[in-house]
């Protein structure tokens, strides 16, 4: 699934703003024949209008696309984290640190939460290398804007994974950085 997604995820760059324009076309047109039934005499919105259900579909589905594409990439990614780190975790730099490889750490960043409602920022980014017998694996942590001892997740394999975060660690081990 990784070399699928890894191929994949070459092409979004390219395949994302092209969807955006269309969802938002769509959108456009879903509005424009929306004013246009509702002009009519007598004023009224046909909900049974195939352009305004073709359009509104074509643009839930776009977006409905994109959500679960995040899913799935922060999905695999905390699975390939996890995996990695299976054996064990032999050394921890942050920042080019060495740091001491507690169990508490890595557990949070092998499975970090997804909190709701969220209202701040990342903010300064430490960079996390993890050694483990199956090499190397280089992680960014981003403190939260709003609470010094929340840090956004983000794993570089992916375009997608690396711009948007896969969850959420809450630590005050990292204080010093």
């Amino acid at each position: 699934m990784a070399e699928l997604l890894l191929s994949f995820d070459r092409a979004l760059p390219l395949l994302q703003p092209c969807l955006i324009a269309v969802a938002i076309g769509c959108w456009g047109i879903g509005l424009v024949r929306m004013l246009i039934n509702w002009r009519a005499r007598p004023p009224r919105v046909n909900a049974t209008d195939p352009v305004l259900l073709g359009a509104l579909a074509i643009f839930a589905s776009i977006i409905a696309f994109e959500v679960a594409l995040t899913s799935v990439y922060g999905y695999e990614a905390r699975t390939e984290i996890a995996a990695f780190c299976a054996g064990g975790v032999e050394s921890l730099t942050v920042d080019g640190k060495p740091f001491a490889p507690t169990e508490d750490l890595v557990s949070l960043l092998i499975a970090p939460r997804h909190p709701w409602g969220h209202h701040s920022h990342p903010a300064k980014t430490l960079r996390v290398r993890l050694t483990t017998a199956n090499g190397t694996l280089d992680l960014a942590l981003r403190r939260d804007s709003g609470d010094q001892h929340e840090y956004w997740l983000f794993y570089p394999r992916y375009s997608v994974t690396w711009r948007g975060e896969i969850g959420h660690v809450f630590t005050d081990r990292l204080d010093g950085f």
